[in-house]
């Protein structure tokens, strides 16, 4: 589909310079040796879309940042250190689902979820407050019908989320067991089959019970509440699909609003090496 492309005359007689605007296709020529053309090659339609794109990756650059720094600085500021892994299943709240243009709603299948972990928790009477950073990839495909059409279209979907956390704990007397809790936001890599892919903001809600498995490993269950971005397709296709979080019943939709609020709930198990 060709888009819109501007371009100026400029005339050296009179020095003046007019700006035009057509699809691409046909642009006025020269009527006298004076006068020359400069054209923007950059399709206006495709502007917002590009423009688009630059604010997610300066968040994602910002909080991969900010998570260095994290990084760098907890082992010289932390009483302890773990470093783990997570897996688990993850349950999602219903989407709708938009087969070109045609949108329907539907629950995802309980899909896999994989994560590493890296958690600092503070030095003597800071004992009880902790940083985590966490990188976890997860697949909830959905199934759909496009319209028109009597077989089943399956959808697959991926998130790679990066997340920072400040977590709290609450020891269980002399047993080194701890309940504990935090709040975290990051971003998340989307990809849809069919559909875009693309970064976005993600948010973070986790809560779990920690029990010792000697001096130097820890076994943790915990259960989590993630929120991620809509999928949206920025180019035509055969078959189109965009994926966003549906607005019933959702705690997310009410607070972040209709492109941010599609949830998911990880119940995971994870091992950490204390050190």
């Amino acid at each position: 589909m060709m888009g819109k492309i501007r371009w100026q005359s400029s005339s050296r007689a009179t020095g003046t310079t007019t700006l035009h605007e057509g699809s691409g296709k046909r642009f006025p020529r020269a009527v006298a040796d004076d006068v020359s053309f400069t054209m923007d090659e950059t399709p206006v339609g495709w502007r917002p879309a590009i423009e688009a794109r630059k604010e997610p990756v300066i968040k994602t650059l910002m909080i991969a940042a900010v998570a260095g720094v994290v990084a760098a600085a907890s082992p010289a500021l932390a009483a302890e250190m773990t470093v783990g892994l997570t897996a688990g299943p993850v349950v999602s709240g219903d989407q709708d689902v938009s087969i070109n243009g045609q949108v329907q709603r539907r629950s995802p299948d309980v899909g896999p979820l994989v994560g590493l972990t890296a958690t600092a928790w503070g030095r003597a009477e800071w004992r009880w407050l902790g940083l985590q950073l966490d990188a976890l990839h997860w697949r909830t495909p959905v199934t759909a019908r496009p319209t028109a059409a009597t077989t089943k279209l399956d959808v697959d979907q991926t998130r790679t989320a990066l997340l920072l956390s400040v977590l709290g704990r609450v020891p269980f007397e002399r047993s080194g067991m701890f309940a504990y809790g935090g709040i975290g936001g990051g971003a998340a890599y989307t990809t849809v089959e069919r559909g875009a892919e693309g970064l976005g903001g993600a948010l973070g809600l986790v809560g779990g019970v920690a029990i010792p498995l000697g001096r130097q490993f820890r076994l943790r269950g915990e259960l989590r509440y993630l929120v991620t971005g809509d999928s949206d397709a920025e180019r035509a296709q055969v078959t189109r699909v965009d994926i966003s979080g549906n607005r019933h019943s959702k705690p997310a939709h009410a607070i972040f609003g209709p492109h941010q609020d599609t949830q998911f709930v990880p119940i995971l198990i994870g091992v950490d090496w204390v050190f």
